[in-house]
């Protein structure tokens, strides 16, 4: 599982990119890292180059909350944010992130030398401009089935549609369900001869 890392620190190739007339909100992008292990977690680079990590506590879930979001009234635990904590880490961060742009897309990957939660030295290691026209025709084909979709649910006959598949569904549940006890049965009916010779 990744953690996610925001810089807000400046970036070694933003200019690169605006170049181009792709310009990005970097203090909102967040990378992923695999630096941390297995430890899930939102950490940030802030502009003086401290590393941080957010904190987060458990609390039960209020019954009105269970109730609100249709869920059991069995006891239940959520994570809050609890502030952030500033660490001492001594290392590399590697982190990546895909730019989604208008004219292209960018994969970016950085490389952060931290000494005692000091950032020593930022590095772009990979900056790879791709051509989007792929992701573009399949994000417009899906904008236009879902488009069709939201549009057939306002047909008068959508809810008449939703029931009859319903009952079809549930017809053949039970067609299932009672040729499986007759299979069963004969099954027990098999054993019950074979013990019975």
């Amino acid at each position: 599982m990744y953690s996610s890392i925001i810089c807000e620190h400046p970036l070694p190739f933003s200019g690169q990119l605006e170049d181009i007339g792709e310009t990005q909100d970097w203090l909102q992008f967040e990378f992923q890292t695999l630096s941390f292990g297995y430890e899930f977690g939102k950490f940030t680079i802030s502009e003086d180059g401290q590393l941080y990590r957010d904190t987060y506590r458990l609390v039960e879930i209020p019954l009105e909350e269970k109730e609100q979001n249709k869920l059991p009234d069995l006891p239940m635990m959520k994570q809050v944010e609890d502030g952030i904590e500033r660490m001492d880490y001594t290392g590399e961060i590697d982190f990546f992130g895909l730019l989604v742009g208008k004219k292209i897309d960018s994969w970016v990957e950085l490389k952060a030398l931290f000494w005692k939660g000091d950032l020593k030295e930022l590095t772009l290691e990979n900056l790879e401009k791709k051509d989007n026209s792929r992701r573009l025709e399949s994000q417009e084909k899906i904008h236009e089935e879902l488009k069709k979709y939201e549009t057939s649910k306002k047909k008068w006959w959508y809810g008449l549609s939703v029931w009859y598949k319903r009952i079809i569904r549930v017809s053949f549940f039970l067609f299932k369900w009672f040729f499986a006890w007759i299979i069963r049965c004969l099954q027990g009916l098999e054993m019950w001869l074979l013990r019975a010779k």
